[in-house]
């Protein structure tokens, strides 16, 4: 009887092991280490992207306003312009990825939107994490603005996209 306990205890040992054993380990993030005169610390995004309201559709909305208190909108959207049609930045459709010449923003500007109602930019990014410093970076690869569109009643349906740009990439485009 002795034996018959003890090799039930085995056998019951041995069935909880393998049990354990079988418990897939989630993988942990790559550690990739950036020092350059730009960034030092662990990329912990290759890749994010988010959208970021810029503009308050909702004046009731208190807690938006402090948000964008300290943002110059229309300056930013001006520069943003005026790098496009002076060449100094290249923008690109949203959709399809072509490179649109100066004269097809004017003309998106003129016919499809107006300045006033881009209250949106989505940002494509990298994130980088230095644990020495507790410090963080953030190296924007592209940012795209989205123009305001309305219901019939006048409530935020949402955003559409005015163009992308691809920030580092400058071209005389005319």
């Amino acid at each position: 009887m002795k034996i018959h306990y003890s090799l039930s205890a085995v056998l019951i040992m041995t069935i909880l092991l393998c049990q354990c054993s079988r418990q897939v380990e989630k993988p942990k993030p790559a550690k990739v280490f950036v020092n350059t005169h730009e960034f030092t610390g662990n990329l912990v995004a290759d890749t994010i992207t988010y959208d970021v309201k810029i503009k308050n559709p909702n004046p009731e909305d208190s807690w938006t306003e402090k948000c964008l208190k300290q943002l110059h909108r229309e300056a930013f959207i001006d520069s943003i312009f005026s790098m496009v049609y002076k060449g100094e930045a290249l923008a690109y459709d949203h959709d399809t990825g072509k490179l649109l010449s100066p004269k097809e923003i004017q003309k998106r500007e003129n016919n499809t939107f107006k300045r006033e109602d881009i209250g949106m930019i989505q940002f494509t990014e990298q994130w980088y994490l230095d644990v020495n410093s507790l410090s963080m970076q953030k190296k924007v690869l592209s940012m795209t603005l989205g123009y305001e569109i309305f219901n019939d009643d006048r409530t935020l349906r949402g955003y559409k996209p005015v163009f992308k740009l691809i920030l580092g990439k400058s071209a005389n485009v005319h």
